[in-house]
């Protein structure tokens, strides 16, 4: 009757109610008996304390206290960081106060997605357009990965720069993109790996140009090795850490001097046709 506010245990209150008791244990303040900050703080550990609050939560609650108490980003990381969780760091602050741009419709997916921090890797696409394009293709694929989603989102804007008017949405529509979309017969997992493949081919073609040349080059070499011994090709493995510098970086897996030296045996025959290319790439 307006004589109480509840701090915290407004769930537990209503349970009580539908148990049919009368009355509850509860400590009861006097407003001036803790500043406006300690309730809030009273509010959020109880709820921080009952599960892991959403990304968008935290910063929906970083924003109300930032506007009731007048606090700065530095003194909202000060005072509230670690109650969050988030750490001291004003730029901690930031980032999760930028989260607030969502519209009500993104806020609803995110609070239901598996992907975990979604938020942090949609937060930099503006366009709400391209945002909801980027939703209804997670939607399709719940399986997706955050380093995925991240490498979708970078690549995707590399092929609208192309186009200056087309936006991310555009770039899910074209030919080849889309037959992918589009292709029932493709598996889950199996259309989203084609899906970021064509993507990343499309965003940097110099670069998918290399990386098929590294593998038609690696299948010669596995095939040399398969000529000596099948179980060979499981015991050398050569990796390009960086395309454009000249560095490559072979592991070898040996189980007595004879693996060894039929190894290298097969790599110094193969360094001119198959290891400098490799390290010119």
């Amino acid at each position: 009757s307006g004589k109480h506010v509840i701090v915290a245990g407004f769930l537990r209150l209503l349970a009580a109610k539908k148990l049919g008791k009368t009355e509850l244990l509860c400590a009861v303040y006097k407003e001036k008996d803790l500043e406006r900050e300690e309730f809030l703080k009273l509010a959020i550990a109880e709820n921080t304390k009952r599960q892991n609050l959403r990304p968008v939560e935290i910063a929906e609650a970083l924003a109300r206290i930032r506007e009731e108490l007048g606090l700065s980003e530095d003194e909202l990381a000060e005072q509230f960081g670690e109650t969050f969780g988030i750490g001291k760091a004003a730029a901690a602050v930031r980032r999760y106060l930028e989260l607030n741009s969502f519209d009500s419709k993104t806020k609803d997916f995110l609070a239901n997605t598996p992907v975990k921090d979604m938020e942090f890797e949609l937060v930099g696409v503006k366009n709400q357009g391209d945002r909801d394009a980027l939703i209804a293709l997670v939607d399709q694929h719940r399986d997706i990965k955050k380093n995925q989603l991240g490498r979708l989102i970078e690549n995707a804007q590399k092929v609208a720069e192309a186009h200056p008017k087309a936006g991310l949405k555009s770039v899910f529509e074209q030919g080849s993109i889309k037959e992918i979309l589009d292709n029932n017969e493709l598996a889950g997992s199996k259309k989203l790996t084609t899906f970021l493949a064509e993507l990343e081919r499309m965003a940097d073609p110099e670069r998918q140009a290399k990386q098929e040349e590294f593998d038609r080059l690696h299948d010669r070499l596995d095939a040399a090795l398969s000529k000596l011994d099948p179980a060979y090709v499981k015991k050398v493995a050569v990796r390009k850490p960086v395309f454009g510098e000249p560095a490559l970086k072979v592991t070898l897996t040996i189980e007595s001097t004879k693996d060894f030296a039929e190894l290298v045996k097969v790599l110094y025959e193969e360094r001119k046709g198959v290891l400098d290319p490799m390290i010119k790439l």
